[in-house]
């Protein structure tokens, strides 16, 4: 079973929370006010994972310093036993599978609130996750079966088997041919709104195949396109590899082998990431995006398992003419760079 590491956004969404609850000039309350709960969930679904995992806090408005309240845990989870998590898989609106979530517990992050082993639900979905679905996440009181949270989303879909067209000339990866860049190009995805490649790096070490993951440029789907291209530039990879090895010392040698992964997003997860990335003020007046009925955070959807796998450009040819920037085989650059030796 493969476990996804614990998401980092989590430390925010009580901060979140609060902003939306303050920044709303136009509702009056009182500070003072009846105690009410208000569900903080968080939920992505890939159908290439084996396991889905929900979280699911709860805010408040309260008299005090909101880092007091965030630093008690029971003050920001709920109790084991007292919810219930459920997936419901709806094609053509009729009701076909119902996936219930287990309680579970992982650690988490320091941070300014609670980092005790933290609660979690978790199903395993392998083979469960359709693409002609329509999908509803439910939250319930386990004592009178009231709903408090709810939403809805879609996956996203993959239109055809050839979804990375080759990124270079060759059907190599490499920047020689007097290239600068390393075009990369991929045929849309239903339901995908935000599309980024990732270049996943081959190095072996000590005897051991490992790699590195560098995020190329990102895109955003609009109109009719049916497909979508980046350059992913030379000095970009060579920098991105210097960064990640600049405290190894220990020797490199080159893996002929690059692959190109594509993550993708729903308009859903999209909005959420863009509306909340870099903002961890509750005065700012900044609008969160939402689509949890009933609670705050996101049920979207993601792919991040698409991937070609190509042979990488092993010429060990200097630029044409020396001394300059343009062409040059790969690994010519990653030796002249100290990024890697040649066997």
């Amino acid at each position: 079973m493969k476990h996804k590491p614990f998401p980092r956004h989590f430390a925010p969404l009580i901060l979140i929370a609060a902003s939306l609850l303050l920044s709303a000039c136009e509702v009056e309350f009182s500070p003072n006010a009846e105690w009410r709960e208000i569900p903080v969930v968080y939920c992505v679904l890939d159908q290439d994972d084996d396991t889905t995992f929900v979280r699911v806090e709860r805010c408040f408005l309260g008299e005090g310093n909101i880092y007091q309240y965030g630093s008690i845990s029971d003050s920001i989870n709920y109790p084991q036993g007292s919810i219930q998590v459920d997936l419901l898989s709806y094609r053509n609106g009729t009701l076909v599978d119902s996936i219930p979530f287990e309680f579970t517990l992982r650690d988490r992050d320091s941070g300014a609130f609670a980092h005790t082993l933290q609660p979690l639900y978790l199903a395993p979905t392998a083979g469960r996750l359709h693409e002609d679905c329509t999908y509803r996440l439910n939250i319930r009181h386990t004592s009178d079966r009231r709903l408090i949270a709810t939403a809805v989303t879609n996956l996203v879909l993959q239109t055809d088997d050839q979804l990375i067209t080759q990124p270079t000339v060759n059907k190599k990866f490499s920047f020689t041919d007097d290239r600068e860049y390393c075009q990369i190009t991929w045929n849309a995805l239903s339901n995908a709104r935000y599309y980024q490649p990732i270049i996943r790096f081959y190095y072996e070490r000590l005897g051991d195949t490992l790699h590195v993951d560098l995020p190329g440029p990102t895109k955003v789907a609009g109109g009719t396109a049916i497909s979508y291209t980046v350059k992913y530039s030379r000095t970009s990879f060579l920098e991105g590899l210097k960064n990640y090895f600049v405290n190894d010392t220990v020797g490199r040698y080159y893996v002929p082998m690059v692959d190109i992964y594509l993550t993708a997003c729903n308009e859903d997860l999209n909005a959420y990431i863009a509306s909340s990335s870099g903002n961890t003020s509750i005065d700012n007046g900044r609008e969160i995006y939402t689509n949890i009925q009933g609670g705050i955070g996101i049920f979207g959807a993601r792919r991040t398992h698409l991937f070609k796998s190509l042979p990488a450009d092993e010429s060990d040819r200097p630029p044409n003419p020396p001394n300059s920037n343009n062409g040059g085989g790969l690994y010519w650059w990653l030796k002249h760079e100290g990024i890697c030796l040649p066997r």
